[in-house]
């Protein structure tokens, strides 16, 4: 499938934000955050209406290590980014976000061995494909 997802009205679903943030991981427990990442948490956030998609990149300790990497702190320590793209209504989407990530903490479905040292909202200004993408931009 190609392009922006549709809701149930059959109108394309187009993020309106990116809800990004730079997660740092104790030693030790990248395997069950990595699990609990990809079979739990990111899984639960698509029963949000207004979650369009989501996405995972790690800082791998090789990259960590290279000359290039000049993160400072806070953000020296992280190891992933996630992006979670969001649908207007935007208001609406982040409260359901928020609350679901309440929700899912106080019922012990949050990854305790992890720190969060930057996340928010991000506004889509603009979007573009390349003209040999099999997709339209926004």
């Amino acid at each position: 499938m190609s392009g922006p997802l549709p809701d149930t009205m059959g109108a394309p679903l187009r993020p309106a934000a990116g809800f990004v943030s730079f997660t740092e991981v104790e030693p030790g427990a990248h395997r069950s955050y990595n699990e609990w990442h990809l079979f739990d948490h990111l899984p639960e956030q698509y029963v949000l209406p207004g979650i369009v998609g989501g996405q995972r990149w790690v800082r791998t300790p090789a990259l960590a290590a290279s000359a290039g990497s000049t993160a400072t702190p806070p953000l020296d320590r992280v190891h992933y980014v996630t992006l979670y793209l969001l649908a207007a209504p935007l208001d609406v989407t982040l409260t359901d976000f928020f609350h679901h990530g309440i929700a899912l903490a106080k019922a012990g479905r949050f990854h305790q061995q992890r720190t969060s040292h930057l996340a928010g909202a991000l506004r889509v200004e603009s979007a573009h494909a390349a003209p040999a993408a099999a997709v339209q931009p926004g």
